[in-house]
């Protein structure tokens, strides 16, 4: 993928040119241009901009095309890496908010350290919807694929009293 479909995902997912060129450290012009040499390069709109941004239908058409290239992508990395005998592969966090407050500083950063080959995602849903937070799709598209649900304290103590009785 290049940059501009890479900046138009994440306008996509933000839904606000500025919140999403604010994230990539560069200007709404700057943000907006990529997006226009897409849509020239497509030569179709891939925003309605009033009265608020939104997807087209075009627009949702290249956020799953995208998808699949970077899953793609993802997986080609993780074949290209086992075949140097480097440890790789793509692990999915979903954590409970509170925990993920508590962990995901101390953990992530180590983690991508250590395992700099290795794709992370952290998502982070309310008890009972951890398993949401991650779509089959994701899940499914590879084998390499790892899903860590860490639930919420409270939760894990009515599992362990759970099983005591």
């Amino acid at each position: 993928m290049n940059i501009s479909q890479e900046y138009f995902l994440l306008v996509a997912q933000e839904l606000n040119i500025s919140h999403a060129a604010q994230k990539l450290a560069i200007s709404q012009q700057g943000l907006s241009s990529h997006i226009r040499r897409l849509e020239e390069s497509y030569g179709v709109k891939l925003f309605q901009r009033t009265p608020k941004l939104r997807l087209t239908a075009a627009g949702e058409k290249l956020v799953r095309a995208l998808n699949r290239i970077k899953l793609i992508e993802s997986g080609l990395a993780v074949e290209l890496a086992q075949d140097t005998g480097s440890e790789s592969g793509i692990v999915r966090i979903g954590l409970h908010p509170s925990r993920a407050f508590l962990l995901a500083p101390l953990v992530l950063p180590v983690f991508q350290k250590s395992f700099r080959l290795c794709e992370s995602t952290l998502k982070t849903a309310q008890h009972g919807n951890l398993s949401d937070a991650f779509s089959l799709e994701s899940l499914t598209a590879l084998s390499a694929s790892i899903l860590f649900a860490i639930p919420s304290f409270r939760s894990c103590r009515w599992q362990r009293s759970a099983f005591t009785r």
